[in-house]
Formats: C-alpha cells, sequence, structure tokens
C-alpha cells in the first residue's frame, strides 16, 4: 500500500489530487508554501476562518524570513534599499 493509498483521520478534501503533498512536490514547494497553501485549500471543508488565520499566520513568518535574508544579501553586497 502506497502512502496516497493510506488516509490518517479525517477525509480528503474532494480535489483532483488526492494529498496536498504531491501538489506541494510538483511545484517544489517549501515547507512555509506547502503550509499556507494547505490551509488555504482546506478551510471551507475543515476549520473556516481558523485555517485562514493558520495561513495568515504562516505568510507573516515567511514575509519575516524573506525580508531578514533580503536584508542580509543587501549587507553583504553593500547596498540597502530604502523604504
Amino acid at each position: 500500500m502506497t502512502a496516497n493509498e493510506k488516509q490518517i483521520g479525517g477525509e480528503h478534501y474532494g480535489s483532483a489530487i488526492k494529498q496536498h503533498w504531491d501538489f506541494a512536490w510538483e511545484n517544489r514547494y517549501d515547507q512555509f508554501q506547502y503550509c499556507i497553501t494547505k490551509y488555504v485549500h482546506r478551510h471551507k471543508q475543515k476549520n473556516g476562518l481558523e485555517d485562514l488565520r493558520k495561513a495568515q499566520h504562516h505568510l507573516e513568518k515567511y514575509i519575516e524570513l524573506l525580508e531578514e535574508e533580503q536584508m542580509m544579501k543587501e549587507m553583504s553586497t553593500g547596498y540597502v534599499r530604502q523604504g
């Protein structure tokens, strides 16, 4: 039995791709992209606004990390973007 043939608790969300991990893998998502899209995708079938808030929380952290990474790149090149 493959991992996709197994369901651990709950139900699938009626998508053409049975598991979100297949979609994320095919699109080369990182961990944050995976979580954000998972929560947005399932919110209507599972936890409603709670899932959207989880997606938002992950997105806020993702933005913080990307901004920090950008700042570190700019500092290493001597160029600091204003604004």
